[in-house]
């Protein structure tokens, strides 16, 4: 279904099979999906605890999950359950119900959350790797998938983070490199100008700092209360900023996801660590206080422009190829947001949103070529206390015009244990039958200020990011009337005369470049 009610998932895994999970990886080769376990408040984990990662076959619409692999027993520390066993009546403060309907105060998850388990995982693109986030000890985990075993274990520096709170979360493998996406969570400081985000980037020998953004820019409101439309510092104690104490609000970022569009730039999704640390109607933390409150979540979507090879956080909605409606809307970084679709009663007049501005869960994901971005969130459709999927548009920042609506998986009732507005979803993943190619194309130039009869030399640079390989492949780049081809050098071979640069077939992760050397007329 593009649209509606989800009825009828192909395929899916059980609370007692796999229990809280929130990564999501697809394993084209295998032809399976790998699921990994997060804490999140008011769930337990699955049979295999806290490092477990589960595998579940996509060909089958009656296969069942299983574990792929326990980190915890292969030397990974993950950190431990904080609750204690179940008697069968919830008289610790500490434990879980059997039956999920039945509330908890779930007390020592509240401020683990995020910080204990894992976060993103993601796959490389020779399909041999599992990647992971151990949020734990802050690192980056490598699973062999011939013999699944830990093959390596890489800790995550500060990106730049005071007093040491830096909590990474994101994984995508691009280009033959870990993004990895950390925040500054500000805990110890609860200074507001503390909070920052970072893209971090592992070649394989070292990191480096790709991108950095503050995050104290004003967003959408979530509704229901002052200061809402701000992010906020962690949280180890409740609080909610609603002014109606049975709403649970508190929006703190996490960088949770990240995708590449066609052109070079980066989609970045934040989730509220609130969401997972309250649920759609449940206890708060403070035993034994029996009341009930209902949690709001209010993450975001950010657009990080690819401006002639220059990362540059959307302006105002704008980036360099243009502006969308979100300009001046006063829900973004100076003043605008480029996905402003991004908020429940959408219309395509409306960018100013209805009751809930801001309502992203932080799962993405994108398929080449589509021109849009899948985005988890709150109340996809017409239906309230609700979530599932929506699709917005990469150049006009609404929703999609491929997609009437968004797809509703559950809805919240009084006797029913889902999440509702309280970030009840985890991350998105998109896959196919069999493996496409996804080739990327970056065009690049040595020098930007040249005169007449001066030598230019363009670099072309052509990146397999799949593992299938493309076949007779042909990238056409005509040169401008003003310049005068010289030579080439690199792979291939390109005419001059016609523009195009022949490259045969090219493998799965695999990169092929071409120099042209032109001069001025």
């Amino acid at each position: 279904a593009s649209s509606g009610i989800l009825t009828s998932p192909f395929s899916s895994g059980k609370a007692g099979e796999v229990g809280a999970v929130w990564g999501l990886a697809y394993d084209s080769v295998r032809k399976k999906i790998y699921s990994s376990a997060f804490l999140k408040r008011h769930a337990s984990f699955g049979p295999n605890g806290p490092g477990a990662i589960y595998q579940m076959d996509t060909q089958s619409p009656t296969a069942t999950p299983s574990l792929l692999i326990d980190l915890s027993a292969n030397g990974v520390d993950v950190g431990l359950d904080p609750r204690v066993a179940s008697s069968g009546s919830v008289d610790d403060p500490n434990e879980l119900p059997i039956d999920g309907t039945k509330p908890s105060w779930d007390q020592a998850a509240f401020a683990e959350v995020a910080k204990v388990s894992i976060g993103d995982i993601d796959m490389s693109a020779d399909g041999n790797t599992l990647w992971a986030i151990n949020l734990k000890q802050r690192e980056l985990v490598a699973v062999n998938l011939t013999n699944n075993t830990v093959v390596a274990k890489i800790s995550i520096p500060n990106p730049g983070c005071s007093q040491g709170d830096y909590r990474p979360w994101a994984l995508k493998l691009h280009l033959g490199k870990a993004w990895i996406g950390t925040v500054c969570s500000a805990e110890q400081s609860q200074a507001a100008a503390d909070l920052k985000a970072y893209v971090q980037v592992f070649d394989g020998s070292s990191f480096s700092n790709a991108f950095d953004l503050p995050l104290d820019y004003a967003k959408g409101n979530v509704g229901n209360g002052p200061g809402a439309e701000k992010w906020h510092p962690w949280l180890n104690s409740y609080q909610t900023l609603a002014t109606n104490p049975s709403f649970a609000i508190y929006p703190q970022p996490i960088l949770s996801d990240i995708e590449f569009d066609m052109d070079g730039s980066m989609i970045l999704g934040f989730m509220d660590r609130m969401g997972h640390q309250v649920a759609g109607g449940n206890y708060t933390p403070n035993y034994p206080d029996t009341s009930m409150v209902m949690g709001q979540t209010s993450g975001d979507i950010l657009r990080v422009c690819n401006n002639n090879g220059v990362y540059a956080l959307e302006n105002n909605a704008s980036c360099v190829s243009g502006s969308t409606k979100g300009k001046d809307n006063g829900q973004g970084p100076n003043g605008g947001e480029y996905y402003w679709g991004e908020m429940f009663d959408y219309n395509q007049w409306n960018t100013q949103g209805g009751y809930h501005q801001e309502t992203s869960f932080g799962g993405l994901a994108f398929k080449a070529g589509s021109g849009e971005i899948a985005l988890t969130a709150m109340n996809p459709s017409a239906d309230s206390v609700s979530g599932g999927v929506i699709w917005l548009d990469n150049s006009t920042g609404g929703q999609s015009t491929q997609h009437t609506g968004g797809v509703q998986l559950y809805k919240q009732a009084a006797d029913n244990p889902y999440f509702g507005k309280a970030a009840g979803m985890g991350d998105l993943e998109v896959f196919c039958a069999d493996p496409l190619p996804d080739l990327k194309l970056m065009k690049t130039v040595d020098t930007t200020t040249k005169k007449r009869g001066d030598t230019v030399i363009y670099t072309l640079s052509l990146t397999n990011e799949s593992t299938a390989a493309a076949t007779n492949v042909n990238v056409k780049d005509s040169l401008p009337a003003q310049l005068q081809y010289v030579s080439q050098t690199g792979d291939g071979t390109y005419d001059s005369t016609t523009g195009v640069w022949t490259l045969g077939d090219v493998a799965g992760a695999s990169t092929k470049q071409l120099l042209i050397k032109v001069t001025i007329k």
